[in-house]
């Protein structure tokens, strides 16, 4: 093999594939050539110049946006109190997390409980420095009267007096709040016929605590994994 060979490749095109008009023997499909006596009439290969260095490009982190379960397990017991409170009407089958605690903590005005983990932030002050609505008057009256009542009770103690208090606890607070708002209605341990269901969310209404609000209240305290 000499010129004839060398001219039958050198119709494979032979260029670096960074630098094209540069032919170089690692890219180039024409094969190893021993040298020989017809190879010295052949012209020496051009010599290559270093490669350049190639700016390495680094694509940007895609943050995918976060679930809607995540979201809500990052909120602090405020934020979903706010944000599920601001929907009317209230949807009472929406399930979501348990809030965050360090979210909690980071709230304005937190404070702990004593022996625990679990930080409160006040919503509104209790008795000043706030607005009073005809519920809040309405309720005031209702539970200042009651306790100005019972200041009266010595005055009128009876063993009669004391099984009518029994026997109305047992009523408004065992069978009313503790059996049906509680295990029946929230937490659905058991079914009853409608008209004792209705008999037993009646003593419930008796106790005066909102009505069946409180069922909706404990149950979303529940979906948080509070109750």
């Amino acid at each position: 093999m000499g010129q004839n060979a060398w001219s039958s490749h050198k119709r494979t095109p032979c260029t670096h594939p960074w630098f094209p008009g540069t032919r170089t023997q690692s890219h180039c499909t024409v094969p190893h050539l021993v040298a020989s006596s017809t190879s010295q009439n052949m012209s020496p290969a051009p010599t290559l110049r270093p490669p350049r260095r190639v700016a390495e490009v680094i694509a940007p982190t895609s943050t995918s946006p976060i679930s809607e379960a995540e979201r809500w397990a990052r909120m602090s017991y405020n934020q979903q109190y706010e944000e599920l409170y601001s929907n009317k009407p209230l949807n009472i089958k929406k399930v979501v997390p348990k809030p965050s605690k360090e979210a909690q903590m980071s709230e304005p005005g937190a404070g702990t409980i004593p022996m625990s983990d679990v930080a409160t932030v006040s919503r509104r002050n209790w008795l000043f420095n706030r607005t009073w609505n005809k519920t809040d008057l309405l309720y005031a009256a209702f539970i200042g009267g009651m306790h100005v009542l019972a200041c009266f009770a010595p005055f009128t103690f009876s063993p009669e007096m004391v099984a009518l208090f029994f026997g109305s606890y047992f009523v408004t607070g065992c069978l009313g709040i503790t059996l049906s708002y509680h295990r029946m209605l929230s937490h659905k341990s058991f079914t009853a016929p409608k008209w004792l269901e209705y008999i037993l969310a009646y003593c419930g209404v008796l106790a005066v605590q909102v009505g069946q609000l409180w069922v909706s209240v404990w149950v979303q305290e529940l979906r948080r994994g509070v109750g």
